[in-house]
């Protein structure tokens, strides 16, 4: 829930400030489940239905498809899903593209 209040509270201020819609916000996760915790360090959920295996420091799908939002008004449509996989390492050169400029 705080997190959720968080995020909210900070896209809501954006938006007061009229500056929400050329923002750009990512918003991700670690990679995948503690597995060594057992319950208490979380699941990787399911994936059409399907358990997904693996956590952390794995190359399963546990391991390395975490959740990722980005939102960016002026440009992405609301809604749109991806399966792709991508990597945080991906992050910083995508919003130089975004923004048309050059490294």
């Amino acid at each position: 829930a705080e997190l959720d209040w968080s995020v909210g509270y900070l896209l809501d201020l954006l938006d007061e400030l009229g500056i929400g819609d050329d923002t750009i916000v990512w918003f991700s996760s670690d990679n995948g489940p503690f597995l060594e915790r057992g319950i208490e360090g979380g699941s990787a959920g399911k994936l059409r239905n399907a358990e997904i295996k693996g956590g952390k420091g794995q190359v399963w799908e546990g391991g390395i498809r975490v959740p990722g939002i980005v939102r960016y008004s002026s440009k992405f449509p609301k809604g749109r899903v991806t399966e792709q996989a991508v990597s945080t390492m991906d992050i910083f050169p995508t919003t130089i593209a975004i923004v048309d400029r050059e490294l």
